[in-house]
């Protein structure tokens, strides 16, 4: 087999890439993969060598006999780091029996000594790797396509934080930044608002702009030219910031909604100067406020390694491929028209966007979907209107102006570590992540929320597909006890119940703080730790109905595959409400916008929505209106209305 006509979905989330897959002949795949592009598997040593083989054999308990012909050629790593080819494999007893050569059949990478006759003997974790990125790797095992094969023409769909991730980290590519003249502390000034408000040193904002250069050009606020653009000086000082190392740009300038050409030609001299990737304000958020313009475009630039370097290698190894990526918003497109700040809220919009079609069969109207993953537990609020929107996302202190599901993340996870200190006991935000996992993993990991649950008797130690390591566990948590000054249990007691208060903020987040009672809705649970903790965090709550998704592992990458082809288009309209006149132009513009976008979608139907970003006179703060799309069917009484409601119920 090599792939053509299969269709697959991948999440890659912080620890695990969730991956469902539907073949040819509809039949569904799912399976997990680490984010590193890796299967982790127990490999158990099984005797009696089939005839002619002197080397080892290992029944891989964690991996379907549907994956066994795409063994053959990948790299196993052991635990102690060592690497061998699969030379052979075959399937049994539900699983796949694969031969190793870790030197002959009575030597491994464990030293297990003699076989026995036909019984099982040792068991070692393996890691098996093709060397590719996760979705790759799934692509490989669910079709059956062995390393070195290529990869036909399949569907595949991406989600992905390795975008949030590097903002988070502070990995990303450092960017110049080009503004006007004289506006060159925009990012160093920020909003004026303190992060600490009792620092008694003040911090600067983060961003993600290392150098900022001048652009000698202005116009008004009506577009007309107030300085004209001088190309001479930003040649120049697009050269000073090439001969600084810069390869990645974000270029703002006053007013580019209204006028976008300036921004344009700057930007086509950056690229004649060398600029790899440079991101206009106007082309990434179309909106009047600079400062968010301008980090936007910033951050675009700056994720251009993490995000686009992942789509390319996915990319280069899936020529005949038809690759989409996920958005934060809820939907997919081509990687050729992808931005990566779209992408910092993929993954939890996946899982969004699949449980409310799940919600729906079921007939549940009003949802908060609650997905407990691995590094964070993400929640959003679903209604009758559809998923709740936003207009901007913070991500590591700095604001993205980017159309998504209006998702709210806290670092309570199956891997957040657990730490107890003189000061008290606390939940994160760090993770254990894939490597090295949660202590019962047996790899030397910290105390974890997993391992908390399976010390307090809330998690079998053989349910997992990798037997887990209760003894390692419960020495993690001996060394925390001490730090405590508690009695164990009790202590494990309340890392869980903080745990719950973390996830329960979230849910108020997404509705008490925005005018909504939680005991109106239904609490969807997914994800692979949410099942654990949801109907505690419901009572803590109040919420009296919880509803458990089927395959709740694998809940985003069902989004991933089922999420719809999507285009997002905004216009700038700075004007009063008046008649409502100019709402319906705006409208009828970027509707038109949008459907342009998916013109190579053929003849599917398209479902539009539409929002108008509104304030009253005088206020900073603006509230998202949903608008109708029935061919203009509403009055400006009809906005203000909704408008009105939408605060009282705010504030």
């Amino acid at each position: 087999m090599n792939g053509d006509g299969w269709r697959i979905g991948v999440d890659i989330g912080g620890t695990f890439a969730d991956c469902v897959g539907i073949a040819p002949d509809g039949t569904r795949r799912r399976i997990k993969i680490l984010t590193d592009g890796r299967v982790r598997t127990l490999a158990t040593r099984v005797g009696n060598p089939t005839s002619g083989t002197v080397h080892p054999q290992y029944a891989l308990t964690a991996l379907p006999p549907w994956a066994v012909t795409a063994l053959v050629g990948m790299t196993a790593v052991a635990a102690d780091g060592s690497e061998r080819i699969v030379l052979d494999a075959y399937g049994a007893n539900n699983c796949c029996v694969a031969t190793i050569p870790w030197g002959d059949s009575s030597a491994g990478p464990t030293s297990p000594g003699a076989v026995d006759s036909g019984a099982e003997t040792d068991s070692t974790f393996f890691d098996l790797k093709s060397g590719e990125e996760a979705p790759v790797l799934a692509a490989r095992l669910m079709s059956g396509t062995p390393p070195g094969m290529p990869l036909g023409a399949l569907e595949l769909r991406v989600g992905t934080t390795r975008g949030t991730n590097a903002l988070l980290e502070g990995n990303t590519d450092p960017v110049a930044a080009f503004v006007n003249e004289g506006l060159d502390g925009l990012f160093a000034i920020g909003t004026q608002q303190r992060l600490g408000l009792f620092d008694l040193a003040p911090r600067l904002p983060p961003t993600v702009v290392r150098g900022v250069f001048s652009v000698r050009g202005r116009r008004g606020a009506d577009g007309s030219v107030t300085i004209a653009l001088d190309e001479a000086h930003v040649r120049s000082e697009a050269r000073r910031a090439r001969a600084a190392g810069f390869r990645h740009a974000a270029v703002a300038l006053l007013h580019a909604p209204r006028t976008p050409q300036d921004e344009l030609q700057v930007a086509t001299i950056l690229h004649e100067e060398g600029f790899e990737r440079v991101a206009t304000s106007a082309g990434v958020a179309s909106i009047p406020i600079l400062l968010a313009r301008a980090q936007t475009a910033a951050v675009d630039a700056a994720l251009s390694s993490a995000v686009h370097g992942l789509f390319a290698r996915i990319a280069a190894v899936l020529p005949r491929a038809h690759v989409y990526a996920a958005s934060s918003a809820g939907g997919v497109s081509d990687i050729a028209d992808y931005r990566p700040k779209d992408s910092l809220l993929s993954g939890p919009a996946m899982g969004c966007a699949a449980a409310r079609t799940a919600l729906a069969l079921a007939g549940v109207e009003q949802a908060i979907t609650f997905d407990m993953g691995g590094t964070s537990t993400d929640v959003a609020r679903v209604d009758r209107s559809g998923i709740a929107m936003r207009g901007t996302s913070t991500v590591s202190g700095i604001t993205i102006a980017s159309t998504a599901i209006d998702v709210h993340s806290v670092a309570a996870g199956g891997g957040s570590i657990c730490r107890a200190t003189h000061d008290g006991l606390f939940v994160g935000p760090e993770s254990a992540g894939a490597h090295p996992g949660p202590a019962c993993y047996g790899r030397g990991g910290p105390l974890t929320v997993t391992d908390v649950n399976l010390l307090l008797g809330r998690l079998p130690e053989h349910m997992a597909s990798l037997p887990l390591h209760r003894v390692a566990a419960e020495q993690a948590a001996d060394r925390e006890t001490l730090a405590s000054g508690r009695d164990r249990n009790t202590m494990l007691r309340e890392f869980l119940a903080l745990a719950n208060e973390h996830m329960a903020s979230a849910v108020r987040a997404v509705t008490e703080v925005q005018g909504h009672d939680p005991r109106a809705f239904t609490l969807a649970v997914f994800g692979g730790a949410g099942g654990q903790h949801g109907c505690a965090v419901a009572e803590a709550l109040g919420i009296a109905h919880v509803v458990v998704l089927p395959h709740a592992g694998f809940v985003s990458g069902e989004g991933a595959l089922t999420a719809p082809r999507q285009a997002i288009a905004t216009v700038p309209v700075r004007a009063a409400l008046g008649d409502g006149s100019a709402l319906h132009t705006a409208l009828q513009e970027v509707t038109a916008s949008a459907h342009a976008g998916l013109k190579d979608a053929g003849n599917a139907a398209c479902l539009t929505r539409a929002t108008a970003i509104v304030r009253s006179p005088g206020q900073a703060g603006t509230i998202d209106v949903e608008l109708p799309v029935d061919g203009g069917k509403f009055t400006a009484a009809d906005i203000r209305v909704r408008f009105f409601d939408r605060f009282r119920a705010m504030f």
